[in-house]
């Protein structure tokens, strides 16, 4: 059953990446590191401003976020197919605090399930990824600290219209 459920996200997610293919031609421009959480044009009102899809396609490399529901938990799929490396599909759940997802990823990747932790920097118009030292215990995958998570600005994933 629950491979059943992973096969249905996995074909949603790739009808809902195809329908963005008239966006992928664009590529993410780079923004200086310190702008990114500056940007009050795009700050959200609502946690229910960031419902929808969001997507960086370049370089070879693609990645998909869905936030599917936003209360009380933020929930959704992603998409990882990054150049030369192993593609990670899976689910997340987390919270949301102060523009700033925290999740649980799920995913498959080379016929193994795995988890680990992932944040996003949310905004109206944007997700950018966000990174940090990580360690491994009862078989998941963690940030050491939330507080010293920084973003890729090479990486901004753009809200999909």
């Amino acid at each position: 059953m629950k491979q059943t459920f992973l096969y249905f996200l996995f074909a949603s997610a790739l009808i809902s990446f195809a329908s963005c293919a008239g966006e992928s031609n664009k590529t993410s421009s780079t923004v200086p590191p310190d702008s990114l959480f500056l940007q009050e044009d795009t700050a959200l009102t609502n946690s229910s401003d960031i419902t929808g899809v969001y997507y960086y396609q370049a370089n070879g490399d693609s990645v998909r976020l869905h936030i599917l529901q936003t209360s009380p938990q933020v929930s959704g799929d992603l998409i990882f197919a990054l150049r030369e490396k192993d593609r990670n599909t899976g689910t997340f759940t987390g919270q949301l605090e102060n523009d700033i997802l925290v999740a649980d990823y799920t995913f498959q990747s080379e016929g193994m399930e795995s988890v680990r932790q992932i944040a996003f920097k949310i905004t109206a118009t944007s997700a950018i990824p966000l990174y940090g030292d990580v360690e491994e215990k009862d078989g998941k995958i963690f940030f050491k600290s939330l507080k010293t998570l920084h973003p890729d600005p090479n990486m901004i994933l753009k809200k999909a219209n």
